[in-house]
């Protein structure tokens, strides 16, 4: 496993978006008062060799914004943001 940093809810509570490990993860429930499901590290289009951190979700989940080490192996971070246009997509 490792440190779960920076979790980031959607407004309904069911999606989950943290950092660990240098990536980003999710996880999703089917209400409120249940526990999480297995949290997943998002795809490989979010995901990368560079450090992911600071995760922020949108409301409606729809959107993600989040910081990232440049990708040449500069010190400066970059903000990425991802869209999906429905739940049922990934990032």
């Amino acid at each position: 496993p490792g440190r779960d940093l920076a979790p980031t809810l959607t407004s309904d509570e069911l999606t989950l978006v943290f950092a660990r490990n240098r990536k980003l993860w999710i996880s999703r429930r089917q209400n409120i008062t249940e526990a999480f499901g297995k949290a997943e590290p998002l795809a490989d289009s979010v995901n990368s060799e560079a450090n992911r951190e600071d995760p922020s979700i949108t409301g409606d989940g729809l959107l993600l914004v989040f910081s990232s080490a440049r990708e040449n192996g500069g010190k400066a971070s970059e903000i990425w943001l991802s869209e999906r246009k429905s739940l049922d997509e990934p990032f």
